[in-house]
């Protein structure tokens, strides 16, 4: 039910941001954020992911961004994995993949 109420509550705090041209570094960490408890990461499950951190430098060109140093636990690891969050701008912003650092966005 945790997961569910933090879903929600992210949704609400996106509603209308997501479609801007210039993507801000706080929705994209609520995206990023958003992402991991709707699909996990890896093997591990939503309910499984825990101490988001996202502490990064956002860059963009034109519908691409990348958001660098996103930090989270999750079941599978035992301490910190670190991401860099890929995002892409359709209709609306959204996470497109999460790569490992020093990997490039598709």
């Amino acid at each position: 039910q945790h997961v569910a109420e933090e879903r929600a509550a992210l949704q609400l705090r996106l509603e209308g941001k997501t479609t801007e041209a210039t993507l801000t570094q706080g929705v994209a960490c609520d995206l990023t954020k958003l992402h991991l408890l709707e699909h996990g990461f890896e093997k591990a499950n939503p309910t499984a992911i825990d101490h988001f951190q996202c502490d990064g430098r956002l860059t963009q060109e034109g519908d691409r961004a990348l958001l660098e140093d996103v930090r989270f636990t999750h079941s599978t690891e035992k301490g910190p994995t670190h991401q860099r969050a890929c995002l892409r701008k359709g209709e609306r912003w959204h996470v497109d993949e999460l790569v490992a650092p020093g990997v490039a966005c598709p």
